[in-house]
């Protein structure tokens, strides 16, 4: 019981690892007779196994746990978390709601289920699910994230910020005055764009708005107001559209000749590149990842003229810069050019809704 006890502080210091070891030594031994304190490490064993990462691992020992106690409500949330990240959305979907039915007020509950229905594709119910959690509790800064995607989504980018800046002070005030990586939220900001930016004017200004972000945000982490983060999480999970105008647009023109002659991606990311600090791997260890671009048309069919040009194009882009995907919008019985399809690293199936609104047109791939 001692153990079981050590193993649960342990957590409570976020210690997962030495919480895994002694909770697995417990149950290796099969201590765990008594059915409560059966439970206990069961669901303790799945929270510190899905915090190292352990996520097959984790489920075993939640639905262990469930057996034990189907009733506890933290074991059952943290399961239906679990199986959204492991992409088991449909079954993760049904226990967020059958949850929620239960526990209408619980603001981290209707958080993760808006999380579920976001990954099922189900932006709309999911945005009703944060709005409810952010409702309920606005001190919830992931919530308040969740939100400002949403707001980007529908093309509210100044209300998205504003979401972002709030996620930025709650981390702050949460910190008692301590260094606290709350910049993550204020590079995400920094980022931000509309769905569709048509105008190259809009797009400079915008990275030149960007741009002095990024500097103030560097200023704040080297005086040590803000600890150092790794953004790549930040803006891996950030979408950058750009609807690209042929071979005049100043974006991939800048991007393909690698200079810096227009205020774009490459000085933004030279500007950033500070911040990636906190590296698992000496950076000369760490494999080079090539940027994702996607071209979404519907004009990709065999000999299409647009087809030949977007051909012309990729094979001008450097590949190893570089990763092409060709995502055709389907226009049956007509097929993809053969000759686009073998220059792409990848083609893209789309099965998608088509969402019309006053800023352009949405795909969810």
């Amino acid at each position: 019981r001692v153990l079981e006890w050590l193993g649960r502080s342990y957590i409570e210091m976020q210690a997962y690892e030495e919480a895994y070891a002694t909770l697995k030594g417990l149950l290796a031994h099969k201590v765990a007779a008594n059915e409560a304190v059966g439970f206990s490490i069961c669901h303790q064993l799945g929270t510190s196994s899905h915090q190292l990462g352990y996520l097959e691992e984790a489920e075993v020992y939640y639905r262990a746990a469930h057996e034990l106690n189907p009733s506890h409500r933290r074991n059952q949330m943290n399961l239906a978390m679990l199986l959204n990240q492991r992409g088991q959305t449909l079954e993760s979907i049904a226990m967020h709601k059958s949850l929620a039915g239960l526990y209408p007020d619980d603001a981290v509950l209707r958080n993760n289920y808006g999380a579920a229905l976001q990954a099922a594709g189900r932006d709309g119910e999911a945005a009703l699910q944060f709005q409810a959690a952010f409702s309920l509790d606005p001190n919830l800064a992931e919530t308040a994230a969740n939100l400002a995607n949403r707001y980007n989504d529908a093309g509210d980018v100044e209300q998205a910020r504003a979401l972002l800046l709030h996620a930025f002070h709650v981390e702050k005030e949460a910190s008692a005055g301590a260094p606290y990586a709350g910049g993550g939220y204020l590079l995400q900001a920094a980022v931000m764009v509309p769905p569709v930016m048509v105008s190259t004017a809009s797009t400079l200004r915008h990275r030149l708005e960007a741009l002095e972000d990024l500097r103030r945000l560097e200023q704040r982490v080297r005086d040590g107001e803000i600890a150092a983060f790794n953004p790549a999480a930040v803006i891996e999970r950030t979408p950058y559209y750009v609807q690209y105008h042929g071979m005049h647009d100043r974006v991939f023109l800048e991007a393909v000749s690698r200079t810096n002659a227009f205020i774009g991606g490459n000085q933004l990311a030279r500007e950033a590149a500070w911040l990636s600090t906190t590296r698992s791997l000496p950076p000369e260890a760490e494999p080079w990842r090539r940027r994702r671009v996607v071209f979404v048309s519907k004009y990709f069919s065999q000999g299409h003229s647009h087809a030949l040009f977007i051909r012309g194009f990729v094979d001008f882009l450097p590949r190893d810069v570089f990763e092409v995907c060709i995502a055709p919008l389907p226009r049956p019985p007509e097929t993809l050019d053969a000759a686009l399809a073998a220059a792409a690293d990848h083609v893209i199936t789309l099965s998608m809704d088509v969402q019309s609104n006053v800023r352009g047109t949405r795909m969810r791939c």
